[in-house]
């Protein structure tokens, strides 16, 4: 779903401060959105559900401090990944500040990953990809995404 959100920020901005045009984007997109189901390799190990949205993040915040992916460290040679199973609007909007919040939330739909490769495709319904909070592109059935890590790929000084 963070594509959309992206792409519908885009089309906004200027309209609200960026905080509160980002949140109104969220919940348009969210009782827009069409669950997609996918295939979910991590290191190896695959599972297939329908999905809400997937979050990959090598540190534990993103775009304007939204907590995502708790988990993540950027200490680590890994992703943090965050999975929102098919839930239905009400649990997105009333949990969406607990989830966005930095820390990890006990619910069945939610559930927490780190791993090293990773694979995404889809096996039905498409699947909007943002990338460090640009619009990337839509995934069709029988395409795929995968993320690895590159050890030492960039020094930080």
């Amino acid at each position: 779903m963070g594509g959309l959100v992206f792409r519908q920020v885009e089309s906004t901005r200027g309209s609200f401060t960026p905080r509160l045009n980002y949140m109104f984007a969220i919940f348009r997109c969210i009782l827009a959105f069409v669950r997609p189901k996918v295939r979910i390799t991590m290191d190896g190990e695959s599972q297939e559900l329908f999905i809400s949205a997937i979050i990959v993040g090598n540190g534990k915040y993103l775009g304007y401090g939204l907590g995502f992916t708790p988990q993540a460290s950027m200490e680590d040679e890994g992703f943090g990944l965050t999975i929102l199973r098919h839930s239905s609007y009400f649990q997105l909007i009333t949990k969406y500040w607990k989830i966005s919040g930095g820390e990890e939330v006990d619910h069945t739909w939610i559930s927490y990953h780190n791993a090293k490769n990773i694979k995404i495709e889809v096996l039905e319904g498409r699947l909007p990809i943002e990338a460090d909070g640009e619009y990337f592109d839509v995934l069709d059935p029988t395409e795929s995404i995968s993320y690895s890590v590159q050890p030492m790929a960039v020094k930080w000084l």
